[in-house]
């Protein structure tokens, strides 16, 4: 069996996730042009992206799916 370091695996998006999510955001930034991001999320205090997120795990119609990889999200 694949160690968990070593395996993508999908679960949702919680507050402790929003600084990877940044830094994997300005990382894809780099990377592609196939993905486009709104510039003003760099504005963003962090504890602003971290309460997105709990807003987003308390909906009953809203979900954030992160592909990790470790504990970190991946751009799989």
């Amino acid at each position: 069996m694949a160690n968990r370091e070593d395996e993508v695996y999908l679960t949702e998006g919680t507050p402790e996730d929003a600084q990877a999510i940044v830094g994997l955001i300005d990382q894809l930034e780099t990377e592609t042009d196939s993905i486009e991001f709104d510039p003003t999320i760099h504005q963003l205090e962090l504890k602003l992206v971290q309460q997105n997120l709990a807003l987003i795990q308390q909906s009953p119609t809203n979900f954030l799916l992160l592909a990790k990889l470790g504990d970190a999200p991946s751009a799989c």
